[in-house]
């Protein structure tokens, strides 16, 4: 058998981080980009949402969203409402119990990757989120329906919007969904 090439071992090394019963970093970030949190985090920062601009923002289907709702709901954590302008029309919101999880968990989140961070000092933080953002940059330029190899236009285009992104996150201007999501944890602390 031959020796996989640098790209392949460190995938089979990252997957056997990711996939180890040791760690549920794969199974959390699943949770979190297609669930619960995902949908409690967008009503916490952006306010009441109707389940189909849920679906889009989630890139699932409606009845993936429907479901993640009911259960967000038999919890107690989010309820529905008529839309004022439209009654046909239905919003989702968090209640104040709702809230309070949302907020309980990004604390603690936030506590626990902080707290990494700390151990791996700053020079080594920094190289890491470097090269996260890195990675996520080039994973945004690839998935079904999309040209691939991707062109020098399409890089350069997805580099300028994560640089606009990473720019707008550390501007002080508190409707930075960053900053208002940290002020949200703030307000307790």
């Amino acid at each position: 058998m031959a020796e996989p090439n640098y790209a392949q071992q460190a995938l089979i090394d990252l997957m056997a981080v990711f996939g180890s019963s040791h760690s549920k970093v794969g199974a959390t970030m699943q949770r979190t980009m297609h669930g619960e949190a995902f949908v409690m985090r967008t009503l916490a920062l952006k306010g009441p949402q109707t389940p189909s601009h849920l679906a889009v923002a989630m890139n699932v289907t409606p009845g993936r969203v429907s479901s993640v709702l009911a259960s967000l709901t038999k919890k107690g954590w989010i309820e529905r409402v008529e839309d004022e302008k439209d009654r046909r029309s239905v919003h989702v919101r968090l209640t104040d119990a709702g809230y309070e999880s949302f907020r309980d968990h990004s604390v603690e989140m936030r506590d626990d990757i902080c707290w990494i961070f700390s151990q791996m000092g700053e020079r080594r933080t920094k190289a890491f989120v470097d090269l996260a953002t890195e990675f996520i940059t080039y994973l945004s330029l690839i998935g079904p329906g999309k040209e691939m190899p991707p062109t020098q236009q399409a890089i350069e285009a997805a580099f300028e919007e994560r640089d606009r992104r990473i720019d707008a996150a550390r501007e002080d201007n508190p409707d930075s969904p960053m900053r208002k999501l940290f002020g949200l944890l703030e307000d307790e602390d």
